[in-house]
């Protein structure tokens, strides 16, 4: 994952769940920042109920719709959406 020099902290809070069909749900929070100059473009990092802590980068178009790739610290990568 890169990580961009400037970003711009945005004090979000983010809550949401994961579903996988192979071990079930985990429940996450964490905070969210915006790279600064972007139109939406940010990272979050996150912790989850089941000790899963994914990194994530994602793009928001338009403000309350988005989409991102999150790699945690074990397992693979996946595709989140945020919204809707």
């Amino acid at each position: 994952m890169t990580i961009p020099r400037s970003v711009t902290f945005v004090r979000l809070t983010l809550v949401g769940t994961a579903i996988s069909s192979m071990d079930g749900r985990e429940q996450f929070q964490g905070e969210a920042t915006r790279v600064a100059g972007s139109q939406g473009t940010g990272m979050a990092n996150a912790t989850g109920s089941r000790g899963g802590d994914p990194g994530c980068q994602y793009t928001m178009n338009p403000a309350t719709l988005g989409s991102g790739q999150c790699v945690p610290s074990s397992g693979p990568a996946f595709t989140t959406h945020i919204g809707g």
